[in-house]
């Protein structure tokens, strides 16, 4: 992944510390999510709005059945099949204030 799209900072579950741990091992430059979750939702949520360019801030190919099909599910009030919303959230809330990027494209 690093040799298609760079060494970039990797966010993850802050209640999992042995994940972030093995990935530091890897030397992946690994940091826990510090974000509250309804916040991240909420972020997430947003991007999905038309803005002034009449563009969303997300786009999602049509190929990424499984995260499309978890979207379409998902409930906040339910932790379960969340893995890929999770890492979603994670990662907007990661460089929100930082840069953060105009747009994202999942595929």
């Amino acid at each position: 992944m690093q040799r298609t799209w760079g060494d970039g900072p990797t966010y993850c579950d802050r209640s999992e510390p042995q994940a972030i741990d093995v990935l530091r091992k890897a030397k992946l430059r690994t940091y826990p999510d510090a974000s509250k979750r309804e916040d991240g939702i909420h972020e997430l949520g947003g991007r999905f709005k038309i803005q002034r360019d009449n563009k969303p801030r997300i786009y999602v190919l049509s190929t990424c059945t499984n995260w499309i099909h978890e979207v379409m599910v998902y409930d906040e009030k339910v932790k379960e099949n969340d893995h890929a919303v999770d890492a979603t959230r994670y990662a907007i809330m990661g460089v929100k204030g930082k840069g953060d990027i105009h747009g994202w494209v999942l595929g």
